[in-house]
């Protein structure tokens, strides 16, 4: 059932009347059913995976708690346990993209050269629960939070429906609080709630699902040749991924909301970032988040214990960080690549926050060196798109190539009827995030006066019934 479905707003109607009048713990066994009603929609075997996440998780947070006081038996059980969760998923997700190098390695060594490529279907969220589930475990071995008792909260926490196909990817002290405490549905939650379930859908339905038709067109049926195209085709790419899983994790934010619920924001306008770093501060925040506590921390500790100097030992961590995040995001090597170009621009940042910082005291040049790094950070993210689009590194550094390549007068003006279309489409997102940006305030809408809400909320309403796209695309963040 995907958010933008009748069938999901018949499921959602149904549980939430159920919920409204239900105590605490009822509620709580409620969205628990309903979770797994929703995620065997999908695929009712995959409800098995689920649960081995979940008892996996759970078991070994309360072993871990048990034996504290002994020396090796917690680290044991939460080796184990971290080695369990990401088999699965190597499993699941990396089985062929490990096969194939294996076997060439095998080969070379003549020792047989033939693994199997089992073309192992991905379970759909199965990234983004095993992280959630995993960071419990760790905060627990940490001693961050303590291993709760009750299954049935746990498992809610690890499956609860609004996010478990895309996140956000949240922690046991946010969301498991939440879950084990009795909640209040407000009036205003409701009035937040629904204007982030509306927000959501129109970014994914108006503006993600037409601009898919484009850069479907453009990349996967090859139709690219002059700089233009591609670096139209990479922007429209760019957009439409971001509608679709901000709009996403608007929806599933604004689902828990009006059931008194707060999920964690994933962006905060990112488009407006001076820097690579700041951009992934204020891109898919909670992934950022997970790999900065989890990865890049101990990481880059366990470098400087080994006696690699501090400066060194950052850029090198932050590389692999990011390279891993680009494989977090697919099996594919160009996934390693966009992931690693990331990590060194962020790299390049950090070399010249010095003069940066230098040039701050003249409010002028500071001003400019900003819009200059908005400019540079958001290009950057347009033009690494063909590495998460291009089934090869090959053909993606083939992409940037044609970058360079035809930009004339002629070529410009083929590609207007594209531009046009892209303005088009992506207008009221420029419209809302201006009075975003303006307002400091991710939701301006509900604070601004009835008189300039009412024909704002009246155009969206318009244009989603006219020119709402109806072929129900996926969720992109569904294929990661």
């Amino acid at each position: 059932m995907l958010f933008n479905s009748g069938r999901f707003l018949a499921f959602f109607g149904v549980v939430y009347l159920v919920y409204l009048p239900l105590p605490h713990r009822a509620q709580n066994v409620l969205l628990l059913a309903a979770s797994y009603v929703f995620y065997a929609s999908w695929d009712w075997r995959f409800c098995a995976l689920l649960v081995f996440s979940t008892l996996l998780n759970y078991v070994a947070a309360l072993g871990i708690e048990r034996t504290r006081g002994q020396a090796r038996t917690p680290r044991l059980i939460f080796w184990a346990t971290v080695a369990a969760n990401l088999g699965v998923l190597a499993f699941f997700k990396y089985h062929d993209f490990f096969a194939q190098p294996l076997a060439a390695l095998l080969g070379s060594l003549g020792l047989g050269g033939s693994l199997p490529v089992l073309g192992v279907v991905l379970p759909v969220g199965l990234s983004f629960y095993t992280f959630q589930a995993m960071s419990y475990t760790i905060d627990v071995y940490r001693q961050r939070f303590p291993a709760t008792r009750r299954l049935d909260d746990f498992a809610l926490f690890v499956g609860f429906f609004p996010l478990l196909m895309a996140g956000p990817i949240e922690r046991a002290g946010k969301l498991l609080r939440q879950i084990a405490m009795p909640r209040a549905v407000t009036v205003d939650l409701v009035l937040q709630g629904s204007w982030l379930v509306f927000w959501g859908l129109f970014k994914k339905v108006f503006i993600a699902d037409n601009l898919a038709i484009h850069s479907r067109w453009s990349f996967v049926e090859g139709n690219l040749g002059t700089g233009p195209l591609v670096y139209l085709a990479s922007l429209t790419f760019a957009v439409q991924m971001y509608c679709d899983f901000s709009g996403y994790c608007d929806m599933a934010r604004g689902l828990a909301k009006v059931m008194g619920i707060d999920l964690s924001l994933n962006f905060r306008l990112p488009f407006s970032a001076t820097n690579p770093t700041e951009f992934w501060a204020r891109w898919h925040i909670t992934l950022r988040d997970w790999f900065r506590d989890y990865v890049y921390g101990p990481l880059r500790n366990r470098l400087m214990d080994l006696g690699l100097p501090r400066e060194p030992a950052i850029a090198l961590t932050i590389v692999v960080t990011m390279a891993l995040v680009g494989l977090w995001h697919g099996p594919n090597w160009t996934f390693v690549c966009w992931g690693a170009i990331w990590g060194l621009a962020m790299v390049a940042h950090r070399l010249l926050r010095p003069l940066l910082a230098a040039a701050a005291a003249s409010p002028r040049l500071d001003r400019a060196l900003r819009v200059l790094g908005t400019f540079a950070t958001v290009n950057l993210f347009f033009v690494a798109m063909p590495f998460i689009l291009a089934p090869s590194v090959r053909q993606a550094f083939g992409n940037w190539g044609l970058l360079a390549q035809g930009w004339t007068g002629a070529n410009l003006v083929a590609a207007g009827p594209i531009a046009l279309t892209l303005a088009y489409f992506t207008w009221p997102l420029v419209l809302v995030q201006a009075l975003q940006y303006a307002t400091r305030d991710l939701e301006p809408l509900g604070r601004l006066p009835f008189a300039l809400r009412l024909p704002i909320y009246v155009a969206l309403v318009f244009l989603l019934l006219v020119g709402g796209a109806t072929r129900g695309e996926q969720f992109l963040y569904f294929l990661f």
